[in-house]
């Protein structure tokens, strides 16, 4: 239980602090289409009507709050 809180509240802050961990290549866009990051994190701040994952993308894309 503490690594998981560990590591969520790690995710939480580079999130909000705007640090992008994930690579910016063209070979893993997929894997940041489906994985939250800092960018997909700002646009939720930036309008609160979407991007409401925590960490996945799954549920935005399911429930059309993807922006």
């Amino acid at each position: 239980m503490v690594i998981t809180l560990s590591l969520m509240t790690f995710s939480a802050i580079l999130n909000h602090a705007g640090v992008e961990i994930y690579p910016i290549d063209k070979k893993y866009s997929a894997f940041r289409k489906y994985i939250i990051g800092a960018s997909h994190h700002d646009h939720h701040h930036k309008n609160s009507k979407n991007n409401f994952g925590l960490y996945f993308t799954f549920w935005d894309m399911t429930m059309k709050t993807e922006r």
